[in-house]
């Protein structure tokens, strides 16, 4: 998708002084021209504090959630070194909740009062699959449960569809009707018979390989044997063609994840995949990849950035793997479908043994997101729906806990590790605590902003936006004139020299669908006004002038403006024209 800035970018002001100052005019033009060196000072050198709060679970060891516990019953270390807890709560169900701040109490005990049910933004990602109609309908009925019971008056639950790159099959919504009719069509499209289990590997080869026909073409110019008949070749082309869309895979969820990090309330993703291993296309090579191509499908990479996305948004994902194992025994099987070849004994164990291969590889991958997020993984039908309710307890019942974290001004990872005082106790929370820096912040407000209101600053900057004509440059390509207008009395100066100066930043994110934007473009103005015209200089504006360059698939356009000295903002966002 497109959506970026064009070459044509100036900076000018508005109802300036008048023709009476028309010399000083020509100067602040000059001051605020792109590319202006000086330096611009900043609000202070003060450290910034922000709270991390960091929903936890509490079971025994049978796996029974723990109730009634104080903040004294819990210790927070991040990167080792022990927190003390500032804000404690416990959420259980409507009819008892507690909440209370522990600032200088540490055994202070949980108060009576209710606490308000936190919002649900749930997101349902599938992976297609196809499987016998008795897992498919056992897997969406425990789908439909877990949201009958998740999903509220003021919630908002999407459904996405991952094939190379994401399909809203309902957007965000709170209507059970628009849930279930998506629903159903999910179920009908992931029912059926695999077909012949001992070429299902030929079978996902040719799957991978037809993804992409300029691949065969290449091959065949650079005088490569056919895939088919060159299975070794065959192995590592489809091996790298899965870890391809792995990586297409993590970046479809991290920009999700983007899309709803404005929300507030309890965030989780049901993350239903068919393939996401420690290494990629581990069934090509019989189960295990070898020593030589390890290293280049190692997966690392993509699942730690996925985990790093989810705990700076606050998402909790739920990795579930519907295929499980997917050759049963000639007798199991079957189960009353004669269209299931039966097998000789010696093929039976050889898949047998393949496919445990390959789901050892998916799910420990699976444990690592999880367990990294403070969510719970399963697979096979059977296990998922055993697993679902505990995903509806996560969203009633949890402690909150809450500690300070000095602020870097940087984008920085932070391990957490939270304790309860009994060692019987199983604690499961997310690992990680996010620092993001003041770019990387609007930078999430922008994104945010495409699909839902992101509440602003306590001052938000007022600035215009005027949408120019659209003009048609190409088959599938359009630019839109913009112009941005800040007003110069919203933002922050401080004095230099005979000066005030200070500086501005725009952003800029278009995006379709959700989970379908483009890159965030920030572009960062340094200026300066003459203190002897500062009340003057503030009747007036910034005109920011650029050209957006979009494709048919862009459908919004979310514009941010940050004073980067007193650290305000504002935001807005369009509907383009139809094209």
């Amino acid at each position: 998708m497109t959506g970026r800035f064009g070459e044509r970018m100036r900076m000018t002001t508005e109802r300036w002084f008048g023709m009476r100052s028309y010399g000083l005019a020509a100067c602040l033009a000059l001051l605020v021209a792109f590319g202006a060196s000086a330096q611009t000072p900043r609000a202070g050198e003060s450290i910034d504090v922000s709270i991390v709060n960091v929903d936890v679970q509490v079971t025994d060891k049978k796996g029974n959630r723990v109730t009634g516990l104080s903040v004294a019953d819990f210790e927070v270390r991040e990167n080792g070194k022990l927190q003390p807890i500032t804000n404690f709560s416990e959420y259980a169900s409507a009819a008892a909740t507690a909440s209370v701040s522990v600032e200088g109490a540490a055994s202070a005990k949980p108060a009576a009062a209710a606490e308000p049910r936190a919002r649900r933004t749930v997101v349902l990602f599938f992976e297609p699959v196809t499987l016998p109609a008795f897992r498919s309908k056992e897997l969406f009925d425990s789908i439909r449960q877990l949201v009958r019971r998740v999903v509220g008056k003021g919630d908002q639950i999407s459904i996405v569809t991952f094939v190379r790159r994401t399909r809203v099959r309902q957007e965000f919504t709170d209507d059970m009707a628009a849930i279930d009719l998506a629903l159903d069509q999910l179920e009908k499209e992931s029912t059926g018979v695999a077909g012949n289990p001992i070429d299902d590997n030929r079978r996902l080869v040719q799957e991978e390989v037809e993804l992409d026909k300029e691949f065969e073409r290449m091959a065949a110019d650079a005088g490569m044997p056919s895939l088919i008949e060159a299975p070794s070749f065959t192995a590592i082309a489809a091996a790298k063609r899965q870890l391809f869309l792995i990586k297409q895979k993590v970046f479809a969820l991290e920009t999700l994840m983007h899309s709803i990090s404005g929300a507030e309330g309890k965030k989780i993703i049901l993350m239903a995949t068919r393939r996401f291993g420690l290494y990629a296309g581990v069934e090509y090579f019989g189960g295990t990849v070898p020593g030589q191509y390890r290293q280049d499908l190692d997966t690392t990479t993509y699942r730690q950035s996925l985990v790093r996305t989810a705990n700076a948004q606050g998402v909790t994902i739920y990795p579930i793997h519907p295929e499980g194992l997917l050759w049963d025994s000639p007798d199991a099987s079957v189960t009353g479908n004669d269209r299931i070849r039966t097998s000789t004994l010696e093929e039976d164990l050889g898949r047998t043994g393949i496919d445990n291969q390959v789901l050892q590889n998916e799910s420990a991958a699976m444990e690592e997101v999880a367990h990294a997020t403070g969510g719970v993984t399963a697979w096979g039908s059977r296990d998922i729906a055993k697993l679902l309710p505990r995903v509806s307890d996560d969203l009633e019942a949890y402690y909150s806990l809450g500690y300070r974290m000095p602020g870097t001004g940087k984008d920085s990872t932070r391990t957490i590790v939270v304790k309860t005082r009994n060692p019987d106790y199983v604690v499961r929370s997310r690992r990680q605590a996010v620092e993001k820096s003041d770019v990387t912040k609007m930078k999430d407000r922008v994104m945010a902003n495409l699909f839902q209101r992101v509440p602003g600053s306590s001052a938000e900057i007022p600035f215009d936006v005027v949408l120019g004509k659209i003009k048609k440059d190409g088959r599938n390509r359009w630019t839109v004139p913009l112009k941005v207008r800040v007003p110069i009395r919203a933002l922050t100066m401080l004095p230099r020299g005979s000066n005030e100066a200070g500086e501005f930043s725009v952003y800029l994110v278009t995006g379709g669908k959700l989970g379908v934007m483009s890159e965030v473009d920030r572009k960062t103005q340094p200026f300066e006004v003459p203190t002897s015209d500062r009340e003057k200089a503030a009747a007036s504006h910034f005109t920011y002038e650029l050209d957006l360059t979009v494709d048919q698939l862009v459908e919004r356009l979310s514009i941010g403006v940050l004073d980067e000295v007193g650290k305000e903002y504002g935001l807005k966002r369009f509907t383009l024209p139809k094209r």
